[in-house]
């Protein structure tokens, strides 16, 4: 077998690999979202656990997080809103999504609204520190 076959070979099994593990990737994020996201908070607020700790595990409590987004064709009104409402240093070309999330964790918390345009909820997520 030639040097090049040999090579060739070696980067299809590595191709091979990485999309195995890519898919093996998404089935594991999966499962976390799911417990993170469902399972854990239903089952803690089910049973009244605010935060517990587990050895070898780490110390799972919930956290509410905010997650935001706008459809495209409302940028322009949301732009707007937040012009108006002096916010407008979030304007720029484009408001990133994380800078999106963290002014509309901020309206939230502070009980402000969001723009109408903006869909965002809390989601309650099961964290895990690690000990």
């Amino acid at each position: 077998m030639s040097k090049m076959t040999e090579m060739g070979q070696e980067l299809r099994t590595l191709k091979d690999r990485k999309e195995a593990l890519a898919e093996e990737e998404k089935a594991v994020n999966r499962r976390i979202k799911a417990l993170t996201e469902h399972e854990l908070p239903e089952y803690m607020e089910d049973n009244e656990i605010d935060k517990i700790t587990i050895d070898g595990v780490g110390t799972i409590y919930i956290q509410n997080n905010v997650y935001a987004s706008v459809l495209s064709e409302d940028r322009e009104a949301l732009y707007m809103y937040l012009r108006e409402t002096g916010n407008e240093s979030l304007v720029v070309d484009y408001v990133f999504p994380a800078t999106l999330k963290a002014f509309c964790k901020e309206q939230l918390n502070n009980g402000q609204p969001v723009p109408a345009v903006v869909k965002a909820h809390y989601v309650p997520t099961a964290m895990l520190r690690r000990k």
